[in-house]
């Protein structure tokens, strides 16, 4: 269901991460990734199956960028590059980059991109991935 652009809890989460703005406690990034965790914790609290399965996949990949940025020092995957290596592959799942209007312009294609990659080096580096799905959904 996750692949579908007209599926209404997409559709809700791409209009809230277009609408959010920055607070004066938060920046926009902090805002949309703050979206983007309670879309998955939304997922993961119901009770539809292939929801639940959906925020699994989505959750446990943040885990698993959290755990190789803890371990940066060793292999150089600080969050900022594992939210790179995990920007496209959520892109595609979500379609989270927001659209360009000129498909030739290049540098806001390129922001676009880093938007993405930025909002989920914040979820990485965020404590809300510490336990593995199963310790946090399913104790």
């Amino acid at each position: 269901w996750l692949l579908s652009d007209s599926h209404p809890l997409l559709i809700k989460l791409r209009a809230d991460l277009q609408n959010a703005a920055a607070t004066p406690d938060s920046s926009e990034i902090e805002v949309k990734a703050e979206i983007l965790k309670t879309f998955i914790h939304d997922l993961a609290t119901s009770q539809d199956p292939e929801k639940i399965a959906a925020a699994e996949i989505m959750y446990s990949y943040i885990h698993l960028a959290r755990l190789i940025a803890k371990q940066s020092n060793t292999n150089k995957m600080h969050a900022a590059n594992c939210g790179v290596i995990l920007g496209p592959g959520f892109n595609t799942l979500l379609n989270l980059q927001r659209k360009v209007d000129d498909s030739n312009d290049h540098l806001a294609q390129i922001g676009a991109i880093q938007e993405v990659n930025d909002l989920l080096s914040t979820l990485i580096d965020s404590d809300n991935y510490q336990l593995p799905f199963d310790q946090r959904y399913r104790s």
